[in-house]
């Protein structure tokens, strides 16, 4: 027993793939606990097996093509796109009358909440994408297909699983039937392209290739502007109004995931330029770290948790846990790469 789990330990590729297949198989329990129902966790199960199977399947050339086609998508068209998913929520809340705005300073309220947090949350994601457009693209392109394996098993699998996880158990509200499974389409859309950008940005850091940028230009400073902005809008509208849900459980874990990230990324950078850099970006991860922690604070002190902590510990540990998780199958490329 000793032996094995020795073994196990000291070899991070199979250890790898044994937590892999222990989260995948917890994911459908967590699943089907929280939809209660077992068609869902069956078209659930179904998704996950199929990203197995195109590892094993899929040739280069057909992720070539993908993912070529993806990256020269025009980013102006995806922004729009983006956007609309964002606010469709509150567009159908509005139709269907779940959402009524009663005078101007209602609707001021009522659109700094969820439609303000979901737009900030397609900022976040677009601004990396155009932050990921000053490397070359036939070079990123490389990179994922040479990742393929972990591309499909991991990086697909697990984002599906962590944004579907999180659509299917976070609510707006009780009682908005409509508002809330366009929401669970927003956050499935957002959170499923925030894993896959994150995670190319993070394998172009790993590797050989130099960079064509100063070390600051490399950081996706703006990114964590928005990511700030973000937070900050998730306790706006019950603070300052107090016409909206306190979350500040999911804040809490949220926060814990976004300063991982940063300091993550940055970690990679600094490794990746410590031969050629004269001075490294310290002051965008510090400053915002700072900021993102004060607005926990005040959060914290200003705030109650509400009646929802189980659906909001559910959400946000699951983010929380796939962004652990994928930063260690970052390193585990990075030490293949190497």
């Amino acid at each position: 027993m000793n032996k094995f789990l020795t073994d196990l330990i000291n070899d991070k590729n199979k250890l790898f793939r044994v937590i892999c297949l222990a989260l995948s198989v917890l994911s459908s329990v967590v699943c089907n606990i929280i939809s209660d129902s077992m068609s869902i966790t069956l078209v659930y199960s179904i998704f996950t097996f199929t990203f197995s199977v195109c590892e094993l399947v899929c040739a280069d050339t057909i992720l070539k093509k993908v993912i070529h086609m993806l990256m020269n998508m025009d980013r102006k068209l995806l922004f729009c796109i983006f956007i609309v998913i964002a606010l469709m929520p509150t567009i159908v809340g509005i139709c269907t009358k779940e959402i009524v705005f009663q005078g101007k300073l209602d609707f001021v309220k009522k659109m700094a909440g969820n439609p303000l947090s979901n737009c900030l949350g397609v900022f976040i994601v677009y601004s990396l994408i155009k932050h990921l457009s000053k490397f070359n693209g036939m070079e990123t392109i490389y990179l994922i297909v040479s990742a393929k394996k972990h591309f499909f098993d991991v990086v697909l699998q697990f984002g599906f699983i962590v944004s579907f996880l999180n659509a299917i158990n976070y609510n707006i509200a009780e009682g908005f039937s409509w508002t809330n499974f366009f929401n669970g389409i927003h956050l499935f859309v957002i959170v499923f392209c925030g894993v896959i950008v994150i995670y190319v940005f993070a394998l172009r850091l790993i590797s050989e290739q130099p960079f064509e940028y100063t070390v600051n230009k490399i950081y996706p400073t703006s990114t964590l502007i928005f990511t700030w902005l973000f937070l900050i809008s998730c306790g706006l509208s019950p603070i300052v109004w107090e016409n909206a849900k306190h979350e500040v459980l999911l804040l809490s874990l949220n926060t814990f995931a976004a300063l991982c990230v940063i300091w993550f990324i940055f970690h990679l950078i600094k490794n990746k330029t410590i031969k050629n850099a004269k001075e490294f970006p310290y002051g965008a991860p510090l400053v915002i770290s700072f900021l993102i922690i004060l607005n926990w604070i005040v959060n914290l002190f200003l705030g109650g948790n509400g009646d929802n902590t189980k659906m909001q510990f559910i959400s946000g540990a699951i983010v929380l846990l796939i962004t652990v998780f994928l930063i260690f199958s970052v390193f585990v490329d990075e030490k293949d790469e190497s």
